[in-house]
């Protein structure tokens, strides 16, 4: 019986039983994978009918992996086309200014909310020594800017990444940011992401340089958290 499935929306098929099965435990077909065949009234995720359908073996001479139905729908591989090193680089510069920039102006507007006198404690005749009180200033200013820009980098991730799992930068690029299993990242991946990328930034960046190596372009963070960065279908 010829099956039919789809991916982020792109349909493939038909395809026989055995090869079907095959699709199953390569990875092509997964939990989350829609998939149609005659007698069903609708399309169904992988997951809720693969406890009802019995495949038969596969041809001889084919050999697959020995992976049951049920156990591969844990596999971390899914088919996918994983995005360049240089790809990621201008879509990290992207979004690396607009984090910037956002931050600046809503660290701009809590600081002149919260010290309304502070540009004018910074007023200086020409080689006076700053003062305790114009030191403590400095210092609860850039306490402020350096929050507002954390709490701004945080939400610009969440937003964006469990809206279309992807950053205005990877969206440029054509990226998308997915789990070993091609499913769009929970909240708390995102966060636990967002500040993995610190020690990717550690020791000149050689955490980000790991995707130029990596035979799936991962980078440091990408590790710690198990996501993949692909390009869009």
């Amino acid at each position: 019986m010829p099956w039919y499935y789809a991916n982020d929306g792109v349909r493939s098929g038909p395809v026989e039983d055995h090869e079907f099965q095959e699709l199953i435990q390569n990875g092509h077909v997964r939990a989350t994978t829609l998939v149609w065949t005659q007698g069903m009234g609708a399309w169904k995720p992988f997951s809720q009918v693969a406890d009802a359908i019995r495949l038969p073996p596969p041809l001889p001479g084919v050999s697959p992996a020995p992976v049951s139905v049920g156990s591969n729908l844990t596999q971390p591989a899914f088919a996918a086309v994983y995005g360049g090193f240089w790809e990621r680089v201008g879509a990290r510069l992207i979004d690396g200014f607009i984090v910037w920039f956002a931050g600046q102006v809503v660290g701009g507007l809590a600081v002149a909310s919260l010290m309304p006198n502070a540009l004018q404690s910074f007023a200086m005749q020409p080689g006076e020594t700053p003062s305790p009180e114009q030191m403590a200033v400095v210092a609860k200013t850039l306490f402020i800017v350096l929050g507002v820009s954390i709490v701004v980098g945080l939400a610009y991730d969440l937003i964006f990444l469990r809206m279309f799992s992807a950053t205005p930068g990877k969206m440029v690029l054509g990226l998308k940011i997915k789990t070993a299993q091609g499913a769009p990242l929970s909240v708390l991946q995102i966060i636990g992401r967002h500040f993995a990328q610190v020690l990717s930034g550690l020791v000149l960046g050689i955490g980000y340089l790991l995707a130029a190596f990596d035979p799936e372009k991962r980078a440091l963070h990408d590790h710690i958290c198990g996501t993949r960065v692909v390009k869009e279908k």
